[in-house]
Parts: structure tokens; sequence; C-alpha cells
């Protein structure tokens, strides 16, 4: 079945989600602060590790700062955070638990959605050979979305659906798109998707306030500049 994973993974964000929230009932505020920075130093783990493996630190230079002039211009993240305040309204002077329903949306997504995990995970099952990676990341986002849940209340399941339709494109295009992405390629993604979740630690970690989101265009120009590069250079040879 070619979705298994993704099935496997929505239901896992699903289940977590809905207990994390129902623990975020149980437990006092401090335990959701804990739990917030828990997801933070991890995901600043991840982002770490992913920046690691890109062989060529200019490329991924230059789509942050074309996806900066695209997503900053477009204001991508103020008009997501807009149509999220819409249905999740905030109630005045709540506790971390209530307040952040928007916040808790995003982060979640960014969180499932951006990783070499996904990626990889969907051009795998998308070309037949299995859910391996799915699966794993299946057990982190689970882990991952209890704690969010607990931090941020139920409204980390709605990002189920995004993440669904996501992966399935993803993995239902991986056919059409394995072929255009080499090594040097996905090694260039996989480092801007860590820089990526770096970023989103440092907003997790209430440090820096970064707007990821306006930033998420250099996962689709990262790749494309990795295979146009040869051309490129072949013309000036």
């Amino acid at each position: 079945m070619i979705l298994l994973g993704t099935i496997i993974n929505t239901a896992a964000v699903l289940l977590g989600g809905g207990l994390g929230a129902i623990l975020a009932r149980k437990l006092p505020d401090r335990i959701h602060r804990g739990a917030f920075l828990a997801i933070g130093l991890f995901t600043l783990y991840l982002g770490v590790r992913l920046s690691l493996q890109m062989e060529r630190p200019l490329i991924a230079l230059v789509s942050l700062i074309a996806s900066a002039i695209l997503g900053f211009g477009l204001n991508l993240e103020e008009r997501l955070r807009g149509w999220l305040a819409q249905r999740f309204p905030s109630p005045q002077k709540a506790t971390i638990s209530e307040q952040g329903p928007i916040q808790g949306v995003l982060n979640a997504f960014l969180l499932f959605c951006v990783g070499s995990m996904t990626i990889l995970g969907c051009l795998q099952e998308g070309l037949g050979k299995g859910s391996d990676f799915l699966l794993a990341k299946s057990v982190l986002d689970g882990i991952s979305s209890i704690a969010l849940a607990a931090a941020y209340g139920s409204s980390v399941m709605f990002v189920a659906l995004p993440l669904f339709v996501f992966q399935s494109s993803l993995t239902l295009s991986a056919a059409f798109l394995s072929p255009y992405l080499g090594s040097a390629a996905l090694a260039d993604l996989n480092g801007v998707g860590g820089l990526l979740l770096i970023g989103l630690s440092l907003e997790i970690l209430d440090i820096r306030k970064v707007q990821v989101l306006n930033f998420l265009p250099a996962l689709l120009i990262a790749p494309l500049l990795s295979n146009f590069l040869p051309f490129l250079s072949s013309f000036f040879a």
C-alpha cells in the first residue's frame, strides 16, 4: 500500500495529540513549559544534525536569501497566522496551554513536515521501497505531538490534515521527481531543512522570532539550484 507510512504517521499525530490534550488538563502550567522546552531542544538537535549534511553551503545561502525576499515580500507567515486566528481564537489572559493554539499548529506543521525523514521517507515509499523511514518518523511525531499538545492544547491535532496532504503529495510525486534529485540535491535539501529547524527551535525556546514559514520556499529553491548548477557550470566552461 503506497500511502501506508503516511496513514500511520497521521494516526500517530492524532493519537499523540489527543493524549497530550488529555494530559494538559491534568498537569500544571510549569509541566507544559517543560514539555515545550524539551521539544525546542530536540528540534535544535535535529536541525544541527541535518544542516551538517549540506555539501554546498552557498546554495543554502542563496536559497534562504531568495526565500526571504519571496516569503517576507508576500508576508506568508502573517497571512497564515491571520487565517488560523479566525479558526482558533485564543482567550485573553490564558495559560500557555490556552494561549498558543495558533503557535502550536504552526510549530507542529514545521516540526512534522520539514526534515529529511519526511522527504526521504516519502520518496522511499513512493518508489515502492518500503515505509521504514515514515514508520520511524511516526514514532517520533507521535511522541512529539504528546509534548506539543500538552503545551499548546488539542489544536495540535489539526495539523494531521495538512500533514496527510503534504506527505501524500510528496509520495505520489516521488516517481516523477526522483530522477531529477541526485544525492547532492538531496544533501542540499536536507541542509536547508536543518537550518529551518534550527530557526524553529529558536522560536520554540523563545530566543528569537525567526518567522520560519517565510523561509519555506527555500525547500523548493535549493534542489532547483542544485540541479541547475551543473548546466550553468557547463555553459560557462
